[in-house]
């Protein structure tokens, strides 16, 4: 036996680095705090950053065997650096800690908590705190702002991402779907959300875990690559059969025609009123998508009259709607996203 190998870790958290130096020892003292610090694996990748991210990293090497680093011959982007990270991981569970962002001391433990109370679900999240100071730690924020996730709900994987920022999800789901999209420089895990929502449940943690430093170097902000991304994974999820194979994921009957149907005027009313978390209990809309439910709801169902009067109606007028009643019963929108309860 190896006398200076670590034991088998139960969480690895994989830290992407890039012009990041600002940020690191504010990651590292935020991981190493936290109350599972002496089962967490610390996988630091740098890709290939011209600043002096390793020399801080290897500091913190010397004290804590825990921490694994790896520098990239080549510049990589985000997500490749999440998959490198995930395929050198040795704990069962894996998750993001992105550098500027903080977590609660229990964050992770809470979450492994809940994977381990539900050894079907593949992947958990929490709610999470949003800041504007970098480096600040989640115990001296405020808490004044707050994006909160709704319950998990595989369809609703198609409208937003319900992962948040700080998933925790179980390694082998790799094994079933596949790894990030690296072709994606912001959205792959949006993408990724909703391939796990075919395949595995995932379950909501109602606690502000986490917290967000929103700022406007953040891609998100800093051009348009998140709405042409957006863009991209709508094109290439919002179709019939990939709403069928969610709502099957989530138990609703769907194989009759006229259960298709109805799932398919279930998702229309879902698109024409929905609440990311990041819009703080305001709705967004996708009429566009809903039109295509709609349409296709018809074609199953050509007697269908709700979705005929809903068709009929104009973009505004559709989007101008209350949340209407699920037709197969099931949660709206805004339960799910506890916008009532807000």
């Amino acid at each position: 036996m190896n006398p200076h190998a670590t034991p088998a870790p139960r969480v690895s958290a994989i830290v992407s680095l890039y012009n990041a130096e600002r940020f690191v020892r504010g990651c590292l003292d935020d991981l190493l705090g936290q109350t599972l610090a002496d089962s967490l694996e610390i996988i630091v990748i740098d890709a290939c950053s011209p600043q002096g991210e390793g020399a801080i990293v290897q500091d913190y090497r010397r004290d804590h065997p825990n921490i694994v680093y790896v520098r990239t011959d080549e510049r990589e982007g985000v997500y490749a650096s999440w998959n490198r990270g995930v395929r050198l991981a040795r704990a069962p569970y894996v998750t993001n800690a992105n550098a500027d962002d903080r977590h609660r001391e229990d964050a992770l433990e809470r979450l492994a908590a809940a994977l381990d109370e539900a050894p079907e679900a593949g992947f958990a999240y929490g709610d999470c705190r949003v800041g504007q100071t970098e480096n600040e730690r989640y115990a001296d924020n405020a808490g004044q702002r707050v994006m909160r996730f709704p319950d998990f709900f595989a369809p609703a994987t198609l409208l937003y991402c319900q992962l948040g920022p700080q998933p925790l999800w179980r390694r082998r789901v790799h094994d079933v779907i596949g790894f990030f999209d690296e072709s994606y420089r912001a959205c792959a895990d949006w993408d990724f959300d909703i391939r796990l929502a075919a395949a595995f449940r995932g379950i909501h943690v109602p606690e502000a875990l986490g917290l967000y430093l929103e700022h406007e170097a953040a891609i998100t902000f800093r051009d348009d690559t998140m709405t042409r991304e957006n863009d991209r994974v709508q094109r290439q999820w919002q179709h019939p059969e990939a709403v069928e194979e969610r709502y099957r994921a989530a138990g609703v009957p769907c194989q009759t025609t006229e259960e298709r149907a109805l799932v398919h005027f279930d998702m229309a009313l879902r698109a024409l009123r929905f609440y990311p978390p990041w819009c703080y209990g305001a709705p967004a809309h996708n009429p566009g998508f809903a039109r295509r439910c709609l349409r296709h709801a018809l074609r199953l169902a050509p007697a269908l009259a709700p979705a005929k009067e809903l068709l009929a109606l104009s973009d505004a007028v559709l989007t101008a709607l209350d949340d209407l009643p699920s037709p197969l019963g099931l949660p709206s929108q805004a339960t799910l996203a506890g916008v009532a309860a807000s």
